[in-house]
């Protein structure tokens, strides 16, 4: 069943009843999206109040609705080969949450995107307290973003946070280490900033074994720990999709 009216134009029937229209941002001031035919470049870069994208469809939603591409289905298979630059521009500089909003509204406008959540059980990871152990998680230093997306600084054998929530911590966990989903059962309402040293894999790298043990003895260190089990995921399902109207120079 796709949005009432009522919801707009700008949100996607995921967002309707979620997401109040007077707090939310509406739409990009500008965009501009064209077909990419180049071979280098590829990525996707959102800061204040600017996104410039040089990705697939898939791309911009797992960006947009902060999940992974496997998470998405439906999509046709232009979604998942055509790359498209894109370039949009708010109205005034926007947290990054709002920014995701705002993608998700100009994927709702340009891409006439409808989808709807599905939610299944699957093996993966859960993040929890550690019972023997005492929480060692320093509170983020005074006049760090309170908002939680924080940062993770990647060094050889070692990750150092900044301003981060447990979600966002899990978050970095499932897509950068464990490639599985991973879920906080913490109940950690802080922002913290902490380093972790361990030699699994991470971005890509093979790290070379220097004794500083896996990342499941590194979360030890800090109080917490990682189960494997059975963890709640929820996917996209595409309802609806179009191939949008091109743009010419982007702004």
């Amino acid at each position: 069943m796709f949005p009432s009216a009522a919801c707009g134009r700008a949100f996607i029937a995921l967002l309707c009843g979620g997401v109040s229209l007077a707090q939310a941002p509406s739409e990009f001031e500008v965009t501009s999206i064209k077909l990419w035919r180049e071979n280098y470049s590829r990525g996707l870069a959102a800061h204040g109040g600017v996104l410039q994208a040089t990705t697939t469809l898939r791309g911009l939603m797992t960006w947009a609705f902060d999940t992974q591409g496997e998470n998405i289905t439906g999509l046709p298979a232009w979604g998942v080969s055509e790359e498209y630059e894109v370039r949009a521009k708010a109205a005034r500089p926007e947290k990054l949450a709002a920014l995701k909003l705002l993608g998700q509204a100009m994927l709702a406008d340009r891409f006439g995107l409808r989808l709807h959540r599905e939610t299944k059980i699957v093996p993966g990871y859960v993040l929890l307290r550690d019972p023997k152990r005492s929480l060692n998680l320093p509170e983020a230093e005074e006049g760090t973003p309170q908002d939680g997306i924080g940062s993770v600084q990647i060094g050889q054998h070692e990750i150092t946070t900044r301003g981060l929530s447990m979600p966002g911590f899990t978050r970095y966990l499932a897509y950068s280490v464990l490639h599985a989903p991973v879920e906080d059962r913490t109940f950690l309402a802080g922002i913290y900033s902490f380093k972790l040293q361990f030699d699994d894999p991470a971005e890509g790298n093979l790290a070379v074994d220097s004794g500083f043990g896996s990342v499941f003895s590194a979360v030890e260190s800090v109080g917490l720990q990682l189960k494997r089990g059975r963890v709640v995921v929820v996917s996209l399902r595409v309802d609806e999709v179009r191939r949008p109207e091109l743009d010419g120079n982007a702004p």
